[in-house]
């Protein structure tokens, strides 16, 4: 076949090579208005060499029209869309029966596949940003811990610098009676000594001179306990 028997065209980058036979027997569809003559001569010798005729659309959904253009049908993938493809029939002016546009039964299992892949993949991903999450959120509740700590330490420190004082009442809330509120969960770990949050308040109590004589080992019923500090010898 000559290239006088042919057309190319440039869809959106990808070039095809039509039998301008095939084009001229649709003579009513926009691509044969773009190869005939008489719109090549408004333009020039420039088409009528080396150069395809350009199209900005879609370059893979321009095949499925030239199969519809042969065959009177065209069979799409799964993971075509039917109604994109008649949107391309429209732009060219192709009149397409709807039903002759099928889907690929082989293609299926591929399509199936690729979806549980990435479905495993997304999972996947989701579980790696949740245990980030989880991950970050204990560590913000060990400084918010930290915090409350320091705070303590810091009103042990002024108690005892202004009143002498080395005897403390820890309350869970502020409708209790007490010296100084923590959270439970960190009121609870106070009561443990091998607990890190414990280690931590006696390192810092230990840096002013002071270190934990006594604690008891439980939270009363109405939300306090004691604490009782010394001076180190």
């Amino acid at each position: 076949m000559t290239n006088a028997d042919t057309v190319r065209f440039n869809v959106g980058g990808r070039e095809y090579r039509v039998a301008k036979s095939l084009i001229e027997h649709h003579s009513k569809t926009m691509l044969c208005r773009l190869a005939s003559d008489a719109w090549t001569n408004t333009l020039g010798a420039a088409h009528q060499g080396a150069d395809p005729i350009f199209i900005e659309r879609d370059g893979e959904r321009f095949r499925y029209c030239l199969d519809y253009l042969r065959d009177g049908r065209a069979v799409l993938p799964w993971s075509e869309s039917r109604e994109a493809v008649l949107h391309e029939f429209d732009y060219y002016g192709i009149d397409c029966d709807p039903a002759r546009l099928t889907k690929d039964q082989k293609s299926f299992p591929d399509a199936v596949d690729l979806v549980s892949s990435c479905y495993a993949e997304i999972n996947s991903g989701i579980r790696s940003v949740k245990m980030e999450i989880a991950g970050l959120n204990l560590e913000i509740e060990d400084r918010e811990r930290k915090l409350e700590i320091l705070d303590l330490t810091m009103h042990c420190l002024q108690t005892y610098c202004q009143k002498n004082i080395l005897q403390f009442t820890l309350k869970i809330d502020d409708t209790r009676m007490g010296d100084y509120m923590l959270a439970r969960p960190t009121l609870k770990l106070l009561l443990k000594p091998e607990s890190t949050t414990r280690t931590f308040l006696e390192e810092q109590l230990r840096k002013f001179g002071l270190e934990i004589q006594g604690m008891l080992d439980e939270i009363y019923p109405h939300g306090f306990c004691h604490m009782y500090l010394k001076k180190l010898t």
